[in-house]
């Protein structure tokens, strides 16, 4: 759940089976994201049917205009509204995907994170300024991200964790590691 700008909420869900809200009919696999005003009414529904291969976290953060979903998909390209993301790796490893939505659920942007094994994006927090906070994970042995190469202090399919600051993004972008990042290596290797 994430709070709009009017006093609303924006909820997202995974359909897993067949249900129906407000008279429109969702069949699965598909999200959800449907928007709530500050009195509980129900205001729209908004469906993307994202195959099984993509999961979408149920943490979603919003700076009241706009909200983000972060997750993973495992095929080889990911449609979101305009935009097609490519899966870094092999098919059946996952790379992680953030997108931005405006206020009425249609996607701003998006794009996705990744190497050769499974990486991920978690838990993006939206900042009052437009700006975006990302924890993420990569168990490939190294990731490009934006101009830097990220690289896994352990063994192969150990996961390094990074935070990062996205800059007030505007459109498909790349990470911005000028700023705040922080690499926490696996204390399971150290």
């Amino acid at each position: 759940v994430a709070r709009a700008s009017d006093g609303g909420v924006f909820c997202l869900s995974g359909v897993s089976g067949p249900i129906e809200i407000d008279g429109q009919t969702i069949d699965p696999p598909a999200y959800i994201i449907t928007k709530y005003n500050a009195s509980g009414d129900f205001q729209f529904l908004k469906e993307f049917p994202f195959p099984e291969e993509v999961f979408l976290n149920s943490k979603i953060s919003s700076n009241g205009d706009d909200f983000y979903v972060s997750g993973v998909y495992s095929i080889p390209e990911l449609p979101v509204g305009d935009f097609t993301l490519n899966n870094a790796g092999n098919t059946g490893t996952t790379d992680g995907v953030i997108i931005k939505f405006n206020n009425d659920a249609t996607p701003v942007w998006a794009f996705g994170f990744g190497g050769t094994e499974d990486d991920d994006i978690k838990h993006p927090v939206a900042l009052p300024n437009g700006d975006i906070i990302v924890l993420g994970n990569f168990t490939s042995a190294e990731v490009e991200v934006g101009s830097n190469t990220l690289t896994n202090t352990g063994e192969l399919l150990t996961k390094d964790f990074f935070i990062s600051l996205v800059s007030n993004p505007t459109g498909i972008l790349e990470l911005d590691r000028s700023e705040s990042l922080i690499l926490y290596p696996n204390p399971a290797v150290n």
